[in-house]
This record gives structure tokens, C-alpha cells and sequence, in this order.
């Protein structure tokens, strides 16, 4: 790939998509520091500039692939923005096509960067708030199933002293706290509330039961975390 005219005015040549692929997997690979940046949907990359490759043109020192090279314009961002080693200097020319914008100059392009963060740094925020609330309602939901199904009603009548007996096979109530059995009536109202308990509970522990609980209720605490760290 090579430039299409010489000063920073004059018309270049756009790469084409083959070319792009390749630059940009080879680019990658280097292992001096390159600064990538994404305006207007067009990648550019800062090339820190030693000596003249064997092609005849300007590039990294030690590139691997001639001229197959982007070089970053000084029109993007200010030289003192790259990591440039002792006697480096970055090149006034590039072979990527610009974005055609108005007031093409750093403060411009600052003024997008820092709005693109802000815009990320809010759409962040807003995607772990509905994780955390995604996850605090099925570590609420599943918390009410944690006791097995025979300590159902003794456990939830621990506060409302509804029931004074309980069957030990079944753990259905048998006695009013009056000390009054039961009807035959609110017994079978009793097992089919008992009966859909326990079908929820069995979903519970196939999940892995309070282990599983404990799992989600840890990612919980670590969202929230994440959430204060922004």
C-alpha cells in the first residue's frame, strides 16, 4: 500500500478491504506500542518511525512488511500523546482515507473522546443496575425455598403461632394454636399448598440448593461492587 499524492491536503487513496484485513492483523502483531483509535468508523493507528525500509519507505523500524503501514497524522492527535521513544518522531502523512469533519483538530477530537466515555461509562452503569436487579429478585424468589418441604409450615409458623401439632410424616398442621383440630376441608387446602411448595422446591435443589444460592447471592455482591467502583 502506498500513498496517492504527498502533503496532508491532497487527495489519498483508500486501502481496500483486503489490504485493511491484512494491515490490521499485522499490525497487531508488532511489538512496539501502537496507539489505536476509532473515529467515524475508520481505524488508525500511531507508527512510531525509526528508519526506511527495505522498500524505500518510511516505516517502523524493524517492520516486518515494507510499506504495508499506517502512519499517523499529526492532524488526529498531538505528537505528545504517543509513547515515542528517545529519538523517535511520528510521521505528517497516512494511506487511510479521513473522515471529511468539521474543525478537525484535537480539542475536537478530545471533546468526542471524553463524550464517548461518558456515553460507555453510562450505558455500563445502566447494564449492571438491570443485572443487580435482574439478580437481587432470583436470589429473593429462590431464598423462599430453601427449607425442605416437611419444615414448610413449622418454619413459617414460627411467627404467626397459627398451628400448635404438625404431622411428622407430612409436617401438615393438625392442631389450631387454640388447641382445635383441624377440618378435613383446610387440611386438603393445607397439602395443596404444601404440594406446590414442595414442586418449586424440587426445581431449588436440582439448581444445587443453597450452594447455588450462595453462588448467585456472591455475584450479587459482586455487581453492586462494580456499580460503587464506577
Amino acid at each position: 500500500m502506498r500513498l496517492v499524492g504527498g502533503p496532508l491536503h491532497l487527495r489519498r487513496r483508500r486501502p481496500t478491504r483486503r489490504e485493511t484485513a491484512v494491515l490490521e492483523r499485522r499490525v497487531r502483531q508488532l511489538s512496539h506500542p501502537h496507539f489505536w483509535k476509532n473515529f467515524g468508523g475508520m481505524y488508525f493507528v500511531s507508527v512510531l518511525i525509526g528508519s526506511r525500509c527495505p522498500h524505500g519507505i518510511r516505516s517502523c523500524s524493524g517492520c516486518p512488511y515494507g510499506d504495508s503501514v499506517f502512519a499517523w497524522s499529526a492532524r488526529f492527535l498531538p505528537s505528545s500523546a504517543l509513547p515515542l521513544p528517545s529519538g523517535g518522531s511520528v510521521t505528517d502523512t497516512f494511506v487511510c482515507s479521513a473522515p471529511k469533519r468539521r474543525g478537525d483538530d484535537a480539542a475536537v477530537l478530545q471533546r468526542e473522546v471524553a463524550e464517548r466515555r461518558a456515553q460507555q461509562a453510562t450505558e455500563r452503569r445502566t447494564r449492571l443496575e438491570n443485572q443487580i436487579e435482574t439478580k437481587r429478585r432470583l436470589t429473593e424468589k429462590w431464598r423462599q425455598y430453601t427449607c425442605t418441604p416437611i419444615r414448610y409450615f413449622s418454619t413459617r409458623d414460627t411467627e404467626e403461632k397459627k398451628y400448635a401439632a404438625f404431622d411428622e410424616a407430612t409436617g401438615l398442621p393438625t392442631r389450631r394454636a387454640t388447641g382445635e383440630a383441624l377440618g378435613e376441608k383446610e387440611q386438603k387446602k393445607l397439602a395443596k399448598e404444601l404440594a406446590r411448595y414442595a414442586k418449586v422446591h424440587e426445581e431449588f435443589v436440582a439448581k444445587g440448593g443453597e450452594g447455588w444460592l450462595a453462588e448467585q447471592e456472591k455475584e450479587l455482591a459482586s455487581l453492586c461492587q462494580a456499580l460503587e467502583s464506577l
